[in-house]
C-alpha cells in the first residue's frame, strides 16, 4: 500500500505484542515497512510472534517486560534508545476486570490501573522526551469505548481507559506543533484474550452488562486485524482520534450530546442483565 511508505525504516515498539491487537498491530506495522519491537509479560507468546513475523520477512526483536514495573520499563527504553530512536510507540498492553465496582479488591484496582494506565505513563515518560527532542514520532494509546463512559460491571477497566483518554488529550495539546503526533484509539469490543487473561469475579452475575460485552465480542468482523489496520492508517494519515466499531462511535456521540440519557440507558441495561441472571 503506497500510503504506508512513511513507515518504511521506522522502529516501532508495541507493548502487549504477544497476542491480540498487539500482535496484529506488529504484523501491520511490519508489512508497512517498520522494524518491530515487541514487549510482553509472557515469553512463550513473544516467541510465537517472533517466529510468525520473521516468516513474513519482518525485522523483529522481543523483550519480556512488565509494563506496570516502572524500573523495568525504564531499563528497556534506555536499551532501545541506545540503539537509535523509537519512532512509533504503541501502548497496547492491557488487562480486563469484570465484576461489581464495590466488590473489586484493592489488588484488582492496582493490577488493572498498573498495566492499563501506569504502563502507558511509564512508556510516555521514557520515550516521549526523546521523540520531542527529535521533532518527530508517533505515540499510539489504546483506550477503549469503555473509557468514554463507565461501563457497568467493569469499573476498574473503564477508569483505567478513561485515564488513557485524558492523558492522550493532554499530550495532543502539549505536543501540538512539535512534530510528535499522539493518536487516541478507542476500539469497541474485540475478539482477544483480554477477558480470558483478566481478573474476573466468580459467577455470572458480575458479567459486564449481563453478558452483552461477551456477545458483542463474538460478533463477526471484530478481529484484532481491524484495529491494527486502523492504527496504521491513523499514523499515516495523522488522525488524532480513532473510534472503532459502532459502540465506540455511539458512546462518543452520546457523551457529547446527551450524557444523562446515556447514563440512564446503561443503568437500565445493567438492571436487565442482573434480572436475567438472578
Amino acid at each position: 500500500m503506497a500510503g504506508r511508505l512513511p513507515l518504511v525504516g521506522a522502529r516501532a515498539l508495541v507493548t502487549g505484542g504477544g497476542s491480540g491487537i498487539g500482535a496484529a498491530t506488529a504484523a501491520a506495522l511490519g508489512e508497512a515497512g517498520a522494524s518491530v519491537i515487541l514487549s510482553d509479560l509472557r515469553p512463550e507468546r513473544l516467541a510465537e510472534q517472533v517466529t510468525r513475523l520473521r516468516a513474513r520477512g519482518v525485522q523483529v526483536e522481543a523483550h519480556r517486560c512488565d509494563v506496570a514495573d516502572a524500573a523495568a520499563v525504564g531499563a528497556l527504553c534506555a536499551r532501545l534508545l541506545a540503539d537509535g530512536p523509537v519512532d512509533v510507540l504503541v501502548n497496547n498492553a492491557g488487562i480486563a476486570h469484570a465484576g461489581p465496582a464495590l466488590g473489586a479488591s484493592l489488588a484488582d484496582w492496582g493490577a488493572v490501573l498498573g498495566v492499563n494506565l501506569h504502563g502507558v505513563i511509564h512508556h510516555v515518560h521514557h520515550l516521549g522526551p526523546a521523540m520531542r527532542a527529535a521533532g518527530r514520532g508517533h505515540i499510539v494509546n489504546l483506550a477503549s469505548a469503555a473509557g468514554l463512559w463507565g461501563i457497568p460491571g467493569m469499573a476498574p477497566y473503564a477508569v483505567s481507559k478513561a485515564g488513557v483518554v485524558a492523558l492522550s488529550q493532554s499530550l495532543q495539546a502539549e505536543l501540538d506543533g512539535s512534530g510528535v503526533q499522539v493518536h487516541l484509539v478507542c476500539p469497541g469490543f474485540v475478539q482477544t484474550r483480554i477477558l480470558e487473561d483478566g481478573r474476573l469475579a466468580p459467577g455470572t452475575r458480575e458479567r459486564p452488562l449481563g453478558g452483552a460485552v461477551g456477545r458483542l465480542m463474538g460478533r463477526p468482523g471484530r478481529r484484532p486485524e481491524v484495529v491494527a489496520d486502523a492504527i496504521v492508517r491513523a499514523i499515516v494519515e495523522g488522525r488524532p482520534y480513532v473510534p472503532i466499531f459502532a459502540e465506540a462511535h455511539m458512546l462518543g456521540l452520546a457523551r457529547r450530546l446527551s450524557p444523562a440519557l446515556l447514563g440512564r440507558g446503561l443503568a437500565a441495561l445493567s438492571r436487565a442483565g442482573r434480572r436475567s441472571e438472578g
